[in-house]
């Protein structure tokens, strides 16, 4: 396993947890403010898909590129 390949797993898992964290927020729906501002649920939404799409790409780039080495 070369270092490329742990670094985009170590990502993968990184980002599949943040969005998984987005997704908890979603069902329990607990509050969260930054100075003085509240963020909603639509953020959260947001996060939990743009980080379930990162996560599966970086998944699918540390498993190798095996169908595109072929053309």
């Amino acid at each position: 396993m070369n270092g490329r390949r742990v670094l985009m797993l170590v990502g993968a898992v990184i980002f599949l947890l943040v969005g998984l964290s987005g997704f908890y927020r979603l069902m329990v729906g607990y509050p969260i403010n930054f100075g003085g501002l509240q963020f909603g649920q639509t953020l959260s939404f947001f996060i939990f898909i743009i980080c379930l799409v990162v996560s599966l790409i970086l998944f699918r780039e540390a498993r190798g590129r095996r169908h595109s080495d072929l053309s």
